[in-house]
């Protein structure tokens, strides 16, 4: 429930649609539907779920909204600059937006630990259930799949990214995205593996919560999601880092082989972004 919390919160906030502020003024009522959906917060949880759900959208609207505006207009600034962007720069960009996806997790944390006593058996049969079907999901959408329609489907999603900023791509920028499709390693299985293995560390902090402290409760929560950003498993750091690599390489030459046209979009879409996330941090 708390993961889900912020990561809706994120992706509403970085949503980069004409309808970001629809949808992040209903991010209340969406994210409550969610936590009902995966964790039966009926009944006697209804209201303090709710209670600590608005809390932490209050916080982050007052707090967290600001922050992205300034890191757009940041982005924005040095996509003016000629120099060509390097993907150690595209890294170190996704790194502030990662810090405030923790930052977020430890605001969710502090809010919801007192709640995790209250979890009985009907609440994790529910998120249990839930986490099956995500992984069924998961597997036909990746593991379960020809190669080919794999290899589509990530060319046409990355496409799709790019093209919301760029506008049309040329046919250059296209064959670099099928290039990058072609040399990303296959990791359907392994990231099946770290979704489970997640999950089954965020069930034992459920199962623990009965009986610990919430101060030590909050504590497992924050170290669940600061993982998310630096994953303790050595194995893993080290995928996630060859996968960040490989998209900001790709993300780097996207933007350096941006015509003016390209380029000018992209300062417009960034400066809308940059407007709304303003707006809406004001308001109540």
């Amino acid at each position: 429930m708390i993961r889900w919390v912020l990561v809706a919160l994120t992706v509403l906030t970085l949503s980069a649609c004409t309808t970001m502020r629809l949808g992040y003024n209903s991010a209340d009522t969406l994210i409550a539907y969610r936590m009902n959906d995966w964790f039966d917060t009926s009944g006697e949880l209804e209201a303090p779920a709710r209670e600590r759900l608005d809390s932490v959208i209050a916080w982050h609207r007052r707090e967290e909204l600001p922050e992205y505006s300034r890191l757009l207009l940041s982005a924005r600034e040095r996509f003016a600059d000629p120099t060509p962007l390097t993907p150690e720069q595209v890294l170190a960009m996704q790194k502030q937006v990662t810090q405030r996806l923790v930052r977020t997790g430890d605001k969710a944390a502090d809010a919801f630990a007192d709640l995790f006593p209250r979890f009985g058996l009907p609440q994790r049969k529910r998120l249990i259930a839930r986490m099956d079907e995500s992984n069924a999901e998961f597997t036909e959408k990746n593991i379960d799949i020809s190669p080919a329609k794999l290899r589509k489907r990530r060319i046409d999603d990355m496409e799709d990214r790019f093209a919301f900023w760029f506008g049309k791509l040329d046919g250059a920028q296209r064959e670099r995205i099928e290039k990058w499709a072609d040399e990303a390693e296959p990791s359907g299985t392994e990231r099946l593996a770290v979704r489970r293995m997640r999950q089954t560390a965020f069930l034992n902090i459920m199962d623990t919560g009965k009986t610990a402290t919430v101060p030590e409760t909050s504590r497992k929560l924050k170290a669940f999601f600061a993982d998310l950003e630096t994953p303790a498993d050595a194995g893993v750091r080290e995928r996630q880092r060859k996968q960040l690599q490989h998209w900001a390489t790709l993300t780097a030459d996207l933007i350096n082989s941006a015509s003016p046209a390209q380029r000018a979009r992209i300062q417009e879409k960034i400066k809308t972004m940059s407007d709304d996330f303003l707006t809406l941090s004001r308001q109540k």
